[in-house]
Protein backbone atom coordinates (compact mmCIF):
# COMPACT_ATOMS: atom_id res chain seq x y z
CA UNK A 1 0.00 0.00 0.00
CA UNK A 2 1.10 3.54 -0.64
CA UNK A 3 1.19 6.12 2.14
CA UNK A 4 -1.83 7.84 0.59
CA UNK A 5 -3.81 4.57 0.53
CA UNK A 6 -2.90 3.98 4.17
CA UNK A 7 -4.14 7.44 5.20
CA UNK A 8 -7.39 6.80 3.32
CA UNK A 9 -7.82 3.44 5.09
CA UNK A 10 -7.14 5.00 8.51
CA UNK A 11 -9.59 7.85 7.87
CA UNK A 12 -12.33 5.40 6.82
CA UNK A 13 -11.60 3.29 9.90
CA UNK A 14 -11.75 6.38 12.14
CA UNK A 15 -15.25 7.22 10.85
CA UNK A 16 -16.44 3.72 11.74
CA UNK A 17 -14.59 3.78 15.05
CA UNK A 18 -16.48 6.94 16.02
CA UNK A 19 -19.78 5.13 15.39
CA UNK A 20 -18.99 2.54 18.09
CA UNK A 21 -20.62 -0.02 15.80
CA UNK A 22 -18.64 -3.28 15.97
CA UNK A 23 -19.81 -4.44 12.53
CA UNK A 24 -18.77 -1.17 10.88
CA UNK A 25 -15.41 -1.29 12.67
CA UNK A 26 -14.87 -4.95 11.69
CA UNK A 27 -15.33 -4.06 8.02
CA UNK A 28 -11.98 -2.22 8.17
CA UNK A 29 -10.01 -4.99 9.89
CA UNK A 30 -8.34 -8.13 8.59
CA UNK A 31 -9.59 -11.46 9.96
CA UNK A 32 -6.29 -11.96 11.82
CA UNK A 33 -5.99 -8.40 13.19
CA UNK A 34 -4.09 -7.96 16.46
CA UNK A 35 -4.67 -5.10 18.91
CA UNK A 36 -1.84 -4.57 21.39
CA UNK A 37 -2.67 -2.19 24.23
CA UNK A 38 -0.07 -0.98 26.73
CA UNK A 39 1.16 -3.95 28.81
CA UNK A 40 0.08 -2.30 32.05
CA UNK A 41 -3.53 -2.26 30.80
CA UNK A 42 -4.06 -5.63 29.09
CA UNK A 43 -2.59 -8.26 26.82
CA UNK A 44 -3.01 -8.47 23.05
CA UNK A 45 -6.44 -9.07 21.55
CA UNK A 46 -6.58 -11.20 18.39
CA UNK A 47 -9.19 -11.71 15.71
CA UNK A 48 -11.61 -9.41 13.98
CA UNK A 49 -14.61 -10.03 16.24
CA UNK A 50 -12.71 -9.56 19.51
CA UNK A 51 -10.82 -6.49 18.30
CA UNK A 52 -13.98 -4.90 16.89
CA UNK A 53 -15.75 -5.48 20.21
CA UNK A 54 -12.94 -3.81 22.16
CA UNK A 55 -12.79 -0.87 19.75
CA UNK A 56 -16.56 -0.41 19.84
CA UNK A 57 -16.33 0.33 23.56
CA UNK A 58 -16.54 -3.02 25.34
CA UNK A 59 -13.32 -2.42 27.27
CA UNK A 60 -13.84 1.29 27.93
CA UNK A 61 -17.42 0.79 29.16
CA UNK A 62 -16.12 -0.25 32.59
CA UNK A 63 -14.71 3.23 33.15
CA UNK A 64 -16.17 5.66 30.61
CA UNK A 65 -19.61 6.75 29.47
CA UNK A 66 -18.99 5.25 26.03
CA UNK A 67 -21.50 7.49 24.26
CA UNK A 68 -19.39 10.52 25.31
CA UNK A 69 -16.10 9.22 23.90
CA UNK A 70 -14.61 11.55 21.30
CA UNK A 71 -11.30 11.23 19.49
CA UNK A 72 -9.63 14.29 18.03
CA UNK A 73 -7.10 13.08 15.49
CA UNK A 74 -4.23 15.57 15.50
CA UNK A 75 -1.99 13.97 12.92
CA UNK A 76 -1.61 10.92 10.72
CA UNK A 77 1.93 10.12 9.66
CA UNK A 78 2.09 7.36 7.04
CA UNK A 79 4.97 5.47 5.49
CA UNK A 80 3.75 2.89 3.02
CA UNK A 81 1.41 0.46 4.82
CA UNK A 82 2.29 1.82 8.28
CA UNK A 83 0.89 4.85 10.07
CA UNK A 84 1.15 6.65 13.38
CA UNK A 85 -2.01 8.41 14.52
CA UNK A 86 -1.74 11.03 17.24
CA UNK A 87 -5.03 11.78 18.95
CA UNK A 88 -6.64 13.12 22.07
CA UNK A 89 -9.43 11.06 23.63
CA UNK A 90 -12.02 12.75 25.82
CA UNK A 91 -15.02 11.28 27.65
CA UNK A 92 -17.10 11.44 30.80
CA UNK A 93 -15.93 9.09 33.54
CA UNK A 94 -18.48 6.67 35.01
CA UNK A 95 -17.23 7.71 38.45
CA UNK A 96 -17.91 11.34 37.58
CA UNK A 97 -15.71 13.98 36.01
CA UNK A 98 -13.94 14.26 32.71
CA UNK A 99 -11.24 12.14 31.11
CA UNK A 100 -8.69 13.46 28.63
CA UNK A 101 -5.53 11.71 27.49
CA UNK A 102 -3.16 11.80 24.53
CA UNK A 103 -2.71 8.61 22.53
CA UNK A 104 -0.48 7.35 19.75
CA UNK A 105 -1.84 4.43 17.76
CA UNK A 106 0.43 2.59 15.32
CA UNK A 107 -1.37 0.90 12.44
CA UNK A 108 -0.15 -1.72 10.01
CA UNK A 109 -2.33 -2.06 6.93
CA UNK A 110 -2.65 -4.83 4.42
CA UNK A 111 -4.61 -4.65 1.16
CA UNK A 112 -6.70 -1.69 2.35
CA UNK A 113 -7.52 -3.13 5.79
CA UNK A 114 -5.97 -2.79 9.22
CA UNK A 115 -3.92 -5.84 10.25
CA UNK A 116 -2.31 -4.61 13.48
CA UNK A 117 -2.85 -1.83 15.98
CA UNK A 118 -0.49 -0.92 18.80
CA UNK A 119 -1.70 1.60 21.39
CA UNK A 120 0.49 3.94 23.44
CA UNK A 121 -0.77 6.33 26.13
CA UNK A 122 -0.04 7.65 29.60
CA UNK A 123 -1.36 4.61 31.45
CA UNK A 124 -0.56 6.07 34.87
CA UNK A 125 -2.89 8.99 34.14
CA UNK A 126 -5.58 6.63 32.77
CA UNK A 127 -5.44 4.28 35.75
CA UNK A 128 -5.64 7.18 38.22
CA UNK A 129 -8.63 8.65 36.34
CA UNK A 130 -10.40 5.30 36.05
CA UNK A 131 -9.82 4.57 39.76
CA UNK A 132 -11.12 7.92 41.00
CA UNK A 133 -14.23 7.89 43.14
CA UNK A 134 -16.99 10.42 42.57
Amino acid sequence: MTSSETVTAIEAFADSWASRDAERIAAHLTEDVVLTPPKSIAGPVEGVDKVAAVLSGAAAAKFLEVETVARDIRRIIADGPNAAVLLTLTAKLKAGGDYENAYCWLFECREGSIAAITEFTDTNHAIRAFSAKS
